[in-house]
């Protein structure tokens, strides 16, 4: 799946000032806090990456269809093969005769 405008992501209410995202680095005393008004400033996409993990699965399947998720915070689409044409020299399955 691709996200594409995340910067143009828009909180309700106060969230912009209350809403927390934490992580720790693995040490003791490593839980590093910061404000969403700051994750958006430094890097947008990562709170959508972080909305939809909440979201899946904490299982290999769920790790799996998170690396499939793209989040950009600009208009344009990142690099790759066209996500919404064919793959080229792919044969179509819906042809095959009995």
């Amino acid at each position: 799946m691709i996200v594409l405008n995340a910067a143009k992501l828009r909180l309700t209410g106060r969230k912009e000032d209350q809403k927390v995202y934490h992580r720790h680095s693995g040490y003791p005393g490593g839980l590093t806090t910061v404000v969403a008004k700051k994750v958006r400033a430094v890097r947008p996409a990562r709170m959508i990456y972080d909305a939809v993990a909440g979201m899946l699965p904490k299982t290999k399947l769920g790790k799996h269809m998170l690396r499939k998720l793209q989040c950009t915070p600009a208009t344009s689409t990142p690099p790759g093969p066209d996500p919404g044409g064919p793959v080229p020299g792919q044969v179509s399955n819906s042809k095959r005769g009995p």
